[in-house]
């Protein structure tokens, strides 16, 4: 996937806003990582973005069901289908009905220990953590590194400095760069209370996204990219 640096997004946002990027306070630069993880998320899941899909084999357990997360697997979003081929490879697919449970995706009346290939959306990240410092880290931590520019979980406790293994970046998709940069823009001009720029904003974000949108019917990538129309 082609991923843009967070701070790239940041000095984008804070500049249509008005704002000096090099003299960003802490506080307006937490308020613009809140606008811009959640406008990644809305952004993510308005469609099944060809370079957000992920095709996996998957094996159903004694009660037709595999779940959300495994060791080893991509971690699933959203689930556009589930067959029982590989549907980058072939056009003779058998589509399997599926349900959304608890403890993950069922899917009824399959053969036990039945191989499946599930197509769906990675899940979109959030964007909470804080600058790196030297020490030591517990799993599940998420933290900024300012050198990098970027923000980096880490599965296992460590004391290494990012981008070092284990610590994993998290990629913010270079479609989005635009969309988030107006959109967060409107944000903070809305805390603003200047709502007229706002909307001026939020209408390049609108349109930013659209013209994504429009570069997917244009390539052609996939048949099942279910593209909402304006």
């Amino acid at each position: 996937m082609r991923s843009v640096r967070y701070d790239y997004v940041l000095r984008g946002a804070a500049e249509t806003a008005g704002r000096v990027y090099t003299n960003l306070l802490a506080d307006e630069a937490d308020l613009f990582r809140g606008f811009i993880s959640r406008r990644l998320r809305e952004a993510w899941e308005s469609q099944f973005w060809p370079e957000l899909m992920v095709v996996e084999e998957r094996t159903v357990s004694s009660n037709d069901t595999f779940p959300y997360s495994a060791a080893g697997k991509t971690d699933i979003g959203e689930v556009l289908r589930v067959t029982d081929a590989d549907p980058r490879e072939t056009y003779k697919l058998k589509t399997y009905d599926f349900n959304l449970t608890d403890a993950g995706v069922n899917i009824p009346n399959i053969s036990t220990t039945a191989t499946v290939f599930i197509e769906f959306r990675k899940r979109a990240p959030m964007l909470t953590g804080s600058t790196w410092a030297s020490g030591t880290y517990a799993a599940g931590t998420q933290v900024y590194h300012s050198t990098e520019g970027d923000f980096f979980d880490t599965a296992s406790s460590t004391s290494a400095e990012p981008p070092a293994s284990p610590w994993v970046k998290l990629d913010i998709p270079w479609i989005f760069k635009a969309y988030l940069e107006w959109a967060a823009a409107a944000d903070m001009l809305l805390l603003d209370e200047k709502p007229d720029l706002a909307s001026i904003q939020k209408l390049q974000a609108d349109e930013a996204i659209a013209r994504e949108m429009a570069k997917i019917r244009q390539q052609s990538q996939h048949t099942n990219i279910l593209i909402r129309t304006r």
